[in-house]
């Protein structure tokens, strides 16, 4: 069994199971406790925090973006197709390097960060993807941006994988790479057919993301002009002249 179906057994047992159960015997208890006049205090307290228990819970998922991740495990196990390997190793090349490759499904970013920490004296993250998660790339540019890593791409990196990206320290890519463009997405959001206003809380979130790294507005703007099932491929000068990368140089 795969570990985003194992991901999924837990999280239904806990949410639909365990969570509940707990939240209800706590209901009824205070409940009993307030009809029969006993230690009310105590109960109506025990509602009272059943209540901060749960708010708490969902804030801090919403702060986190766990909500993302949680909607692109349960749209993997339906399609199994999207659940592609990737290989995240130090580099045999280049010093101090390590290169993240094939798509950016659930448990990329984990290797990654893992690997980091292993390996402080990292300073490049070679990029080579056709995209994946959402919320793979943007933990990706958190790790990598928390790191001041800079980033690098030999032959192409897109969709998600340009979150990425855009987070390092110095961008760089070689005379050969392309670099690809769309709205953001995730899987989920595209077959549920998701409303207009969720779709432009994706985009001022990478507008954001792209913004604290000095890239254009315009660019931002042009890049949100593709649908998920297109692509952009800037030029390689179209690139510099948004601020998108810093240079073009063969490594």
């Amino acid at each position: 069994m795969s570990g985003v179906r194992i991901w999924l057994l837990v999280t239904l047992f806990i949410f639909l199971l365990i969570f509940p159960w707990q939240i209800t015997g706590l209901w009824r208890a205070a409940v009993r406790h307030i009809k029969g006049r006993k230690s009310l205090l105590s109960a109506w307290f025990a509602i009272v925090f059943a209540a901060v228990k749960i708010f708490l819970i969902l804030l801090f998922m919403h702060k986190a973006e766990l909500w993302s991740g949680t909607l692109d495990r349960f749209y993997l196990v339906g399609n199994p197709y999207q659940e592609e390997e990737y290989y995240v190793n130090l580099s045999q090349v280049y010093e101090n390097t390590i290169h993240i490759n094939g798509s950016l499904t659930t448990g990329v970013s984990r290797a990654f960060s893992s690997l980091l920490d292993k390996n402080p004296q990292v300073k490049t993250v070679i990029l080579y993807s056709p995209g994946g998660l959402t919320s793979e790339g943007r933990k990706l540019y958190k790790i990598i941006d928390d790191n001041k890593l800079n980033t690098y791409v030999l032959k192409k990196c897109k969709s998600a994988c340009t979150v990425a990206f855009i987070a390092g320290k110095e961008r760089h890519i070689s005379p050969k790479a392309e670099l690809g463009f769309h709205q953001p997405s995730n899987p989920y959001l595209i077959e549920r057919e998701t409303s207009k206003q969720k779709l432009l809380r994706h985009i001022r979130k990478d507008k954001i993301l792209f913004g604290q790294k000095g890239v254009n507005e315009e660019f931002i703007n042009k890049v949100n002009q593709f649908k998920s099932s297109d692509m952009w491929n800037p030029s390689h000068q179209e690139l510099l002249e948004y601020g998108v990368i810093h240079e073009v140089i063969d490594k």
